[in-house]
């Protein structure tokens, strides 16, 4: 699995670039180096919105082995962690159990580093330095709140 301290933290360069700021941190651990502007015009994002997490299908076109998953459970995701060259991006909905979100629930994206029971390791774009930790039963509540979607990728 990539040690969380490999992955280049990105900041999401404004609300709703939390996909492409995800993309980019994928891309490049997976040796690729693309703009988070560019990936955002590939993705589809809406400044200030956001877009499906579906289309991350998008970064495919670089050649990478990119799966979809959903409702397959915390097992799924260690077992894509432990697998080599591979990165999972989770769609969650923001808790206040997750650092700097206090209150507010919104749809968003992160890059899951590690799984190491009770925790959850992961880079958030909207944070300024990652990655953070949270409790793992929270982050499985903020994973189950977004149909346990995540994406699976590695290179080809």
């Amino acid at each position: 699995m990539p040690s969380p301290n490999l992955i280049s933290h990105v900041t999401q360069y404004a609300d709703g670039y939390c996909l492409a700021a995800c993309a980019e941190m994928a891309l490049v651990q997976l040796g690729f180096q693309v703009q988070q502007q560019q990936l955002a015009t590939l993705l589809g994002v809406r400044p200030g919105l956001g877009t499906r997490f579906s289309n991350i299908q998008a970064l495919a076109r670089y050649g990478i082995d990119l799966h979809i998953i959903s409702w397959q459970g915390a097992d799924s995701l260690k077992t894509a962690l432990e697998a080599p060259s591979c990165v999972v991006i989770t769609a969650i909905l923001t808790t206040p159990g997750l650092l700097g979100w206090g209150e507010l629930a919104t749809q968003h994206a992160v890059v899951l580093t590690e799984i190491t029971p009770p925790f959850a390791a992961y880079h958030d774009p909207a944070l300024p330095t990652g990655p953070v930790q949270a409790s793992l039963e929270e982050f499985l509540l903020a994973w189950s709140e977004m149909d346990e979607m995540a994406a699976i990728l590695r290179r080809t």
